[in-house]
Formats: C-alpha cells, structure tokens, sequence
C-alpha cells in the first residue's frame, strides 16, 4: 500500500486532549484506591452495633464497587496511555520535515533510538516546549535539577537534549523518571575517577549519603558527549540508583532491588534479583551465554569431556580454580575464553554482560567494561550490587533510547530482564 501524511499540529491538538485525560485519570485512579483502602480500614459493624444487620454487607459491596470502578479507570488509563505514546511518535522530530510519514495503511514507524546527532536542534525545541504545555508541573522542576550543584556548566545544549530524551522515553519509565524530579539532586558537576593508572578520567555516581534526604548525583558532563553507549547514558544511569534507593516500595534503608521479589516460573520459586543474575550467569538452560551452557556445548563437541562441569561452574561462583584438578582447570580456562571469544566480546554493546558476569564471578567473566573487584565488588558481603548495577543500565537504556543495549541486556539476562521489567511496573504504580 501507498504511505500518507499525518499533519503535524492536528496530532499536537490531539495529544493536549489525550495526555490531559490521561493526567486526570492518574489522579482519579489514586482516589478511588485510596478510597478503597479507607473502606477496607472500616471496624465490623457486628462488633460496634450488634442489633443492627445488614451495614457489614453493604460496606462489602461498596468496597467491590470501588475496586471495580478502579479496574475500570486502570484500563481507560492504559488505553489514553497507548494512545499518548502513538501521538506524540508523530509529532517527535523527523530531521525538520514537519510531517511525519507512515508506510502503509496500518504500518508503524520504526524508532531509530533517538540519535541525537541526527535530530534537528528546532525541532527537538519545538518538540519540548509542546510537552512542557502540556505538562507544565515537568518544566520548573527539571530546569532547577539540571541547573543545580556546585560547578555546573551543563550547556544549554545539554539541558535540550535531555529533556528531548526524557521526555521521549517509553513508559512507564518516562513516568517514573519525570515523577521523581524532586528527588534528584546534583552535588558537584566536576567529578572525576581514577583509573586503574592513576589517571582522572571524567564519571559520574550517586551518594545516598551525601545531597541532602535523597543523596547525591556528581558527574562530568565531559563524559556525555564521548560516552559510547549513547550521549546522556551515564546521567540516567546513576537517576536509575537514585529511584532505585529512594523509591521506598519493599526496602525502606536501602534499594529496593536488593529485596524485591518476583516469582520465576522458569525457577519454580519466588527470587530476588541477586538469584535471578546468577540463574542467568550459571545455570540457565535457556541462556546460551551461561555457564553451563557453553560447558555443556564444549563437551558436546568432545573438548574435555572428563571433566566435571558442575563441581567447574561451582568454582567459577568463588572466581577461583585454585581448588579444581588439572582437568576440570582445563574446562575452566577454556569455558572463560569461549566467554570472551564469542560472548562477551567487549565495546558498550556487552557492557552490561561485561560488568554483571563479571561482577558475580570476581571478575572472572568480565571482558571491557566493569567495576573493580577489590574497591567495589569486594565489598559488596551481600551480593547485591550486580543488581543494582543491571537496575540502572536497564533504565540508562531505556531513558537514553539505547535500544541495541536493551536487546542484548534482555538476550544474556531473559530471567532477570523480566524481572527488571516488572519491577519498573511496581515502581511506577509505588
């Protein structure tokens, strides 16, 4: 079929309209729950008023009335929701043309990730002031973010452009990123690590200590532009921590991600998502990329087929052969160069896979990008920083539209990434 044309400013009037209702929605929704719980507080009419019947089952059916109202709103709201995302699709930036085009009578348009070195600077202005109308409580709040911390130099350039990819982010991370902006606070625009040569190289982290009741941000903004992953990567990286350790939904002195749980069907239990990595890491026979995958397919193709690959994956967990016999060593040392090979091969599209695998083998898996064992793994006694860290490079990507990186998150990690994915859900209606 032929393409058409959708016009432009007929999709920004639509878009006030439908991104309007959703907004009210949203707020119905939180009435009628609270609603709800109000009437599920309510004592027994039996205990108060012994004589007088019938009010115990009326508060029954008031309360089933709200749930079902509230059920009913949740869908609209979904509904209105789908609907802003496929709007706004339309009036994103297209490189200055002020249509947009669609191949196809039913077709879809494909995202491009959100490239802003191929985004024209008008249109991304224009793009941003139609949503800052129609959300003028985002607008305030994220100027004074970006515009605080002690030797902030952030460029106007900057601000643009991440506003443009936050508020081109899919929900309901969009949602939860913007919802939140109060709870960011930047520390310091000059911050810089050391590398393990002792040079400074421009970074970024977050402090729950230090920033006031929500912690800190520090970064460089030297490190956007060359950032491989995507310009603006890092900066949601570390708001990813911030959510992570603020949001307060299951761990009130601490991340959420070291105590949320989720039931796995693949694993037959509830797990946190510490044991949905090292499911993913080791044992998942879904997963290629695990351990005991490539084992079993090296020994499948006659390559050490003596060895003993569970006593193998068992002392990949500690990061250490020093206890296995030669031939299970042997089994070993090629299971961690097939990783490298043909796994994790390095560069910004496995760093996930680089930091994670290695953080859950004491480094042993990690091949380019990653934290150090001994300054920040090794001292991690609970295990739960290689969750952290895949909490905050999933956001990264999802808010910086790096959609290549979700793709190979979700391909090395199938458990974990839909945990990750429900977690946000949780997260968002938190």
């Amino acid at each position: 079929m032929g393409s058409f044309r959708i016009n432009i400013s007929g999709c920004r009037q639509a878009s006030q309209g439908f991104i309007g209702a959703s907004t009210r929605l949203e707020a119905l929704s939180r009435e009628t729950e609270d609603i709800a719980c109000e009437l599920e507080k309510m004592p027994s009419f039996s205990e108060l008023v012994p004589t007088v019947r019938g009010f115990e089952t009326t508060i029954a059916d008031e309360s089933r009335k709200v749930q079902e109202l509230k059920e009913a709103i949740d869908k609209i709201l979904d509904y209105y929701t789908q609907a802003e995302d496929n709007i706004l699709q339309y009036i994103r930036p297209s490189g200055g043309d002020q249509q947009a085009v669609i191949e196809g009578g039913g077709g879809t348009s494909k995202k491009s990730g959100n490239d802003l070195m191929q985004t024209d600077p008008a249109e991304m202005e224009k793009f941003i002031s139609d949503f800052e109308k129609i959300h003028p409580e985002y607008a305030k709040a994220f100027e004074d973010f970006l515009k605080g911390g002690k030797n902030n130099n952030l460029t106007e350039d900057d601000i643009r452009n991440i506003k443009y990819l936050a508020y081109n982010a899919p929900e309901p991370y969009r949602s939860m990123f913007l919802n939140n902006l109060d709870k960011y606070c930047i520390v310091d625009c000059n911050y810089y690590t050391i590398d393990e040569n002792g040079n400074k190289k421009p970074g970024a982290c977050f402090n729950y200590t230090k920033g006031g009741e929500y912690g800190g941000l520090f970064y460089n903004p030297n490190s956007f532009e060359p950032d491989p992953r995507g310009p603006y990567t890092t900066l949601f990286h570390e708001t990813g921590h911030c959510l992570d350790y603020n949001n307060d939904m299951c761990n009130f002195s601490g991340s959420d991600t070291e105590t949320y749980t989720y039931y796995s069907h693949a694993m037959q239990k509830e797990v946190t998502l510490k044991e949905a990595i090292w499911y993913d890491v080791y044992d998942n026979p879904n997963n290629e990329h695990s351990v005991h995958s490539i084992g079993e397919q090296l020994q499948a193709n006659n390559q050490y087929p003596a060895a003993d690959l569970d006593k193998v994956v068992e002392a990949m967990k500690n990061g250490t052969r020093d206890s296995l016999p030669r031939r299970d060593k042997a089994l070993y040392d090629k299971i961690v160069e097939e990783m490298k090979t043909n796994h994790i091969t390095g560069g910004p599209l496995y760093e996930a896979p680089s930091d994670v695998y290695g953080g859950v083998s004491r480094n042993e898996l990690r091949n380019g990008y990653g934290h150090d064992q001994d300054t920040y793994w090794g001292c991690d006694a609970d295990g739960v920083k290689p969750g952290k860290e895949l909490w905050a490079e999933y956001f990264s990507y999802q808010m910086a539209g790096d959609l290549e990186n979700i793709e190979i998150l979700k391909e090395y990690f199938p458990e974990a990434s839909d945990m990750l994915e429900q977690y946000a859900k949780d997260m968002a209606n938190n």
